[in-house]
């Protein structure tokens, strides 16, 4: 499986820390040109939200032209976002991790590598949940 991004460009959203940093590092060493951008309380929300639908929409506009268009849905992932939750609401997360079959937190790098394999020329169009079998359950 070729996972080489030289003269690729990435656009990571996302990547002042966690998942977004984690991607946007292992798109650097896969030898993609990185576009780093980053926001994301009240734009995080309503970007994942919103994210299905666009992915949707644009692979079927992009498609024809041998452009993926792909999603990944994190379950619960071990971020500086989710540290502050802990912080303080530390009985409903352990009360989130319950419902998570793998019986533990997810790594960004797990999610990184997720992310290079859909943009890979060995994906097509996908949404891909990387959740430790939340969705499954």
């Amino acid at each position: 499986m070729d996972l080489s991004f030289a003269n690729k460009v990435a656009l990571v959203t996302g990547a002042g820390s966690g998942l977004g940093l984690a991607t946007a590092r292992a798109f650097a060493e896969a030898g993609a040109s990185v576009v780093l951008a980053d926001a994301k309380r009240g734009t995080y929300q309503a970007s994942k939200h919103g994210v299905l639908g666009l992915t949707k929409s644009a692979a079927l506009d992009y498609a024809a032209k041998g452009i993926r268009i792909n999603a990944v849905c994190p379950g619960i992932i071990h971020t500086p976002m989710l540290d502050k939750m802990m912080a303080t609401q530390a009985d409903a997360l352990n009360a989130m991790l319950r419902d998570v079959p793998i019986g533990r937190l997810g790594r960004p790098e797990e999610v990184a590598s997720a992310v290079l394999w859909l943009c890979s020329s060995a994906a097509s169009c996908h949404a891909l949940a990387v959740d430790g079998g939340y969705t499954i359950r």
